[in-house]
């Protein structure tokens, strides 16, 4: 037995192709303490993390926050505030782009 995440990784050449990574994005429906179980996410965060690359996860929802922090840099909801699954779903192209600019302007900033 093998963990799936990990056979599609190496057979993909995952992390030769992340050498040069200085930061890797990652995204989930939901997450919670099972995204660090052995999901997709978290299985690449995990092996950016091995080489030294933070990670950040996108998620409409996310459910025990501490937990998620020990598998990612950081965890950016996406959503603007209460809403339906509907109205998640369907603002999910809307909120992954305002997400993301915000992530690139906190890159942006000379600190």
């Amino acid at each position: 037995m093998v963990s799936g995440v990990d056979f599609l990784l190496e057979q993909m050449g995952f992390e030769e192709q992340i050498n040069d990574a200085g930061l890797l994005i990652t995204a989930e429906g939901k997450a919670d303490s099972q995204t660090l179980q052995g999901k997709g996410p978290f299985g690449v965060a995990a092996k950016a993390t091995e080489q030294g690359i933070p990670s950040i996860i996108l998620v409409g929802k996310a459910d025990e926050m501490d937990s998620l922090n020990h598998g990612f840099s950081a965890i950016f909801p996406i959503t603007n505030g209460p809403c339906t699954l509907e109205e998640a779903m369907s603002q999910t192209r809307v909120n992954l782009i305002e997400t993301a600019k915000q992530i690139g302007n906190l890159l942006a900033l000379k600190i």
